[in-house]
């Protein structure tokens, strides 16, 4: 008699709810019945799912395992969380915190698989059924096999090629598969077959495991890219996975050294789907930005003088004497290399199975290897890093400079970048400015790249995320930190009764709520990115007006705040008394608020104008105890000295 296998699907998912010490035998009757009822077989069930207050019920943990089902349980939060229609319970929720709970656990089991039945009460207990619907997805592997050796091949990619049962490729590389993985089915054809070939193993991906093979990373000039394209076309097309594998530039860059530690472009010689005058502008591109240069495709039988054209036009930017690597049959038999100048590489004759190595002006020979530093031992006694946002930044600029240290300046904006240099001792051949924001891992990386003898912080001193930030990268760089104090200013006060100070733009907003200062008219001068903090208070939309940089996406996010768009006054600074003044007088400002930002930050002038016109003035004063920490201008201008005496 022939023997005959049945497959029985287990993709039914049962949501129970019921009362504490339920017996057994009233949950599974209920359960066989509300299952009898929908059509469904026992076998059928793939795990039970209630509330994580049933953990311990008994008579589930019971039905769960005679079932031979996994028992799943989730919090209230969890089951409130599930999108869908629940009959609801307030007694339930009441009680457990979830309005349904065998609908929502059988939903959240099932991955929102269609509900079979819904919440059902019998004999006391409430069940509900879904179907999870779990089809197995097809899936096409695309493998970079990386070199050709079993050695240099990833765990990944040897576990995916083991686990597939079609190997698809080009007849080269199947021959190399073969030797490693001799009972697969295979699948090959030749050159300028890719699309084919692509074609082919998604349509046989569909009813088996399929695994199209790449050398080097399928990524990188592999077929990738091609199945993707081709399986967007198509109308039930299997999902891709893209197993990545270790590139020529890689593996070849190991055996002649370390020649891409620092910034490097793999760019391809072949024009076979790329034109030769795209190629050339990627080559000047790069060869002009001094980046390392990988050269795939050096040269064949149809383009014997490509490697020699792309020398010629790298020799227009770079010396004559640049180090330079060749390896040919990486990781296969016969492997071979050869470090030489970019003038003999010109010469060299290379061919499909070479991969070339261009370096930059830092790359150097070390014996029969290429090596790039990347600038950690680089480290000069003459190389300062300052972030500026004071007037002792630029005074620390200028005297480093003066001094002949090469001094990186970092300025948040275009217009402290403009500031500095419009110091008329700003010497813009030893001072190197950096413009834009920095988080932490950007400055660290700043100050690896630089490796300066210390990082001075002449930042304002209301900023303390950019200071703590700075700090961090210096303690995680080893760099000796040193944080420039500004002097308390003492200000002209022609009238006290007028000024108040607070310790913060949250106590400035908590003096404005005051009933005393309703309907009045407030100038914010303390820049857009405290606004918010305002926007709570009373009349804040028609009452509040803002004195901000002009910057457009700045000013997108002030409006956000709900102040009114005539009520925001883009201007560039500095401003003297008698434009505050006349600032002041033109909106009808009966309160400004300030920053203490010293007699060079304005504040003087904002004070005195204020004054005039019988405003009241709210200051902000910096009162954050690590902000004051640190040394004094002349003392850090002492340090500068000591370094170049050292």
């Amino acid at each position: 008699m022939q023997s005959k296998i049945i497959l029985i699907p287990r993709n039914i998912v049962v949501g129970v709810g019921c009362r504490r010490g339920t017996e057994y035998l009233k949950i599974k009757s209920s359960v066989m019945t509300i299952l009898e009822k929908a059509g469904v077989s026992a076998e059928n069930v793939n795990c039970v799912a209630s509330i994580n207050k049933k953990a311990d019920e008994k008579g589930i943990i019971e039905l769960a395992e005679e079932l031979q089902a996994d028992f799943i349980t989730y919090t209230a939060d969890e089951l409130m969380e599930v999108e869908g229609e629940f009959e609801p319970s307030m007694t339930v929720y009441n009680h457990v915190g979830a309005d349904n709970v065998c609908g929502r656990s059988a939903c959240r089991a099932s991955c929102n698989g269609e509900c079979l039945v819904p919440k059902t009460v019998e004999n006391g207990v409430t069940v509900s059924v879904y179907n999870t619907g779990f089809m197995e997805d097809k899936v096409l592997n695309i493998v970079g096999f990386g070199c050709g050796s079993y050695e240099n091949m990833t765990i990944e990619a040897v576990r995916t090629i083991e686990m597939s049962e079609l190997v698809v490729g080009f007849k080269t590389y199947i021959d190399l598969m073969r030797e490693y993985f001799p009972d697969k089915e295979y699948y090959e054809n030749g050159m300028m077959q890719e699309r084919q070939r692509c074609e082919y193993a998604l349509n046989e991906a569909v009813t088996k495991e399929v695994s199209l093979v790449c050398s080097g990373d399928s990524g990188v000039y592999g077929m990738a890219c091609l199945a993707y394209e081709l399986a967007g076309a198509m109308d039930n097309s299997p999902e891709i996975k893209v197993v990545s594998g270790v590139t020529a530039a890689n593996s070849g860059a190991a055996i002649i050294g370390a020649p891409l530690s620092h910034d490097f472009s793999v760019i391809s010689l072949s024009d076979l789907l790329t034109k030769k005058s795209v190629i050339e502008k990627r080559l000047r591109a790069a060869a002009m930005s001094d980046m390392v240069i990988c050269l795939y495709n050096p040269s064949s039988k149809k383009r014997a003088d490509y490697l020699a054209w792309a020398c010629s036009i790298c020799l227009e930017y770079k010396d004559e004497d640049t180090v330079c690597g060749v390896v040919r049959n990486i990781g296969r038999d016969m492997e071979s290399s050869k470090i030489l100048t970019l003038g003999q590489l010109k010469e060299y004759n290379a061919d499909m199975f070479t991969t070339v190595f261009i370096g930059n002006k830092s790359t150097v020979r070390m014996g029969e290897k290429m090596v790039t530093p990347r600038g950690y031992n680089n480290k000069s006694e003459k190389s300062i890093i300052i972030f500026a946002g004071t007037t002792e930044g630029r005074h620390l600029a200028d005297y480093a400079s003066g001094l002949n240290i090469d001094t990186h300046i970092f300025v948040a904006t275009e217009y402290g970048e403009m500031i500095l240099k419009d110091d008329k001792s700003f010497d813009g051949n030893k001072c190197i400015i950096h413009t834009g924001r920095l988080d932490e891992a950007e400055i660290k990386e700043e100050i690896e790249k630089i490796n300066p003898m210390a990082v001075f912080d002449a930042t304002h001193p209301f900023a303390v995320q950019v200071t703590e930030n700075i700090k961090n990268a210096c303690e995680k760089t080893t760099t000796k930190y040193i944080r420039i104090k500004r002097d308390k200013e003492n200000y002209n006060l022609v009238n006290r009764e007028k000024v108040r100070s607070a310790g913060s733009a949250e106590e400035a907003a908590i003096i404005l709520s005051a009933p005393c200062y309703k309907n009045k008219k407030v100038l914010l001068t303390t820049g857009s990115k405290t606004v918010g903090i305002y926007s709570h208070l009373e009349g804040f939309k028609d009452n509040y007006y803002l004195r901000m940089l002009p910057n457009v996406q700045m000013l997108g996010e002030v409006l956000k705040s709900g102040i009114k768009n005539s009520n925001v006054i883009c201007m560039q600074g500095p401003f003297s008394e008698n434009m505050n003044y006349e600032m002041i007088k033109n909106y009808g400002i009966e309160v400004m608020v300030t920053k203490n930002s010293g007699n060079t930050g304005g504040t003087q002038e904002k004070i005195n104008a204020a004054m005039r016109a019988g405003t009241e003035v709210i200051i902000i004063e910096d009162t954050g105890s690590d902000e004051c920490i640190g040394i004094g201008l002349s003392e850090a201008l002492k340090y500068i000295t000591e370094i170049v005496e050292k």
